[in-house]
């Protein structure tokens, strides 16, 4: 990572583009983050497949991980009830 890191800013680029291309260009989060955004923060992503009815997260959780959605669909169950009253939500 450091000779990356001492490489100019064009070629930080190219090396991003071709390494982290399919992440930048179709996950819109990703489009119109300058370079210096991008070189920080893709070398932290990890791809993972999650399976039908895997949770990720329980109702009240505190989120340690974002995930961005590449392919498929997420549902989201929430329990109206319990939320009232609950100082942490």
């Amino acid at each position: 990572m450091k000779l990356l890191n001492e490489l100019p800013a064009n070629l930080r680029v190219e090396v991003l583009s071709h390494t982290h291309g399919e992440i930048i260009w179709n996950i819109k989060f990703f489009n119109g983050k300058g370079a210096d955004f991008l070189w920080e923060i893709l070398p932290l992503l990890r791809s993972m497949k999650v399976h039908a009815k895997d949770i990720l997260y329980n109702q009240g959780d505190h989120a340690e991980e974002i995930f961005f959605i590449s392919q498929g669909r997420v549902k989201l169950y929430v329990d109206l009830n319990q939320g009232i009253g609950d100082p942490n939500l």
